[in-house]
């Protein structure tokens, strides 16, 4: 073999591999790029799906806490309406208006505490549903006791009046129960059934 056939054959075997190189090096720098993006897209998902969750969480945290909120306040209404009657009632007023102005409060307090159900949990909607409930026999106990305060029926008024006590303790263990779940729920979030 001479040596112009050898750097001939040397030049296209030169070149064979650099056009080799060329491909195996383009490939291998596309197999990295594309297994780079497929890594950024991939915890591009994850914290988006993070944030997402996150979000969820806080907007029904959020939720809760205006639920929470809105039932005190009606359970106060109802609190500061039944003491404007029970007060007119003792001075010997009429009590009708006052009576409608119960009703009206109990019956937003009741319908507030439905709400729960829509962003729950379970314990919150049944502590809120045991509100509502012992908030309705406690409006009954006050109707029962000023009909027969004003009707000068003082052998039932005794015992309306010990209804009355019993209706508000009850009331009033309720709401403090209401009150620890919300706390519970806001602060602490749900409880896991596996704990």
């Amino acid at each position: 073999m001479d040596e112009g056939k050898a750097a001939l054959y040397a030049a296209i075997i030169g070149f064979a591999a650099a056009v080799i190189g060329t491909i195996v090096g383009g490939w291998v720098t596309w197999r990295a790029a594309r297994h780079g993006a497929d890594v950024a897209v991939q915890a591009a998902i994850e914290q988006v799906t993070g944030q997402a969750a996150s979000e969820h969480t806080h907007w029904v945290r959020q939720e809760r806490r205006t639920i929470c909120g809105n039932i005190l306040r009606h359970y106060c209404a109802v609190v500061d309406a039944l003491s404007r009657l029970n007060t007119a009632a003792r001075a010997g007023q009429p009590a009708e208006a006052l009576i409608e102005e119960v009703m009206a409060a109990g019956r937003k307090l009741h319908h507030t505490c439905y709400e729960t159900r829509l962003f729950g949990p379970d314990e919150l909607h049944h502590a809120a549903a045991r509100l509502a409930h012992a908030t309705e026999d406690d409006i009954d106990a006050h109707k029962e006791y000023v009909r027969h305060l004003q009707s000068d029926d003082s052998t039932h008024t005794g015992l309306a009046e010990w209804h009355l006590r019993e209706a508000a303790l009850r009331v009033g263990e309720q709401a403090t129960a209401f009150t620890r779940v919300c706390q519970q729920i806001l602060l602490h979030g749900e409880k896991r059934p596996e704990e």
